[in-house]
């Protein structure tokens, strides 16, 4: 079965939150769809919160790629380095803030 592809109607920009604040078209869903279907670089997977209201937005009900091209940004060392510094202190201290001591606020605070 052949994946649909975006026909660039830019219905699901307005959905997404990551354009809606920083009004970029290369991060806007349609964007997106673009860089993936030219297999463009991966790390732009990171510049989406996996909300799925780009789907919802899609008069095509398409899914974008997001989490393969995260996959593939890491395969190719080529995730950001917050993402990196994340997944080192969930393996070490089991959380993605590193040591925490009793009482004290961790410097850097990453989300997923």
């Amino acid at each position: 079965m052949e994946r649909k592809r975006c026909v660039k109607c830019g219905l699901c920009r307005e959905a997404c939150p990551i354009f809606r604040v920083i009004r970029s078209e290369t991060l806007s869903p349609r964007g997106k769809a673009v860089i993936s279907e030219r297999k463009g670089p991966p790390e732009v997977g990171y510049r989406c919160t996996l909300c799925k209201a780009c789907r919802e937005a899609c008069p095509l009900g398409l899914d974008l790629p997001m989490e393969e091209m995260r996959l593939r940004a890491a395969q190719e060392g080529r995730s950001p380095s917050s993402v990196r510094e994340m997944m080192e202190n969930v393996w070490r201290y089991g959380n993605p803030f590193g040591d925490l001591k009793e009482e004290k606020v961790p410097s850097k605070l990453y989300c997923c």
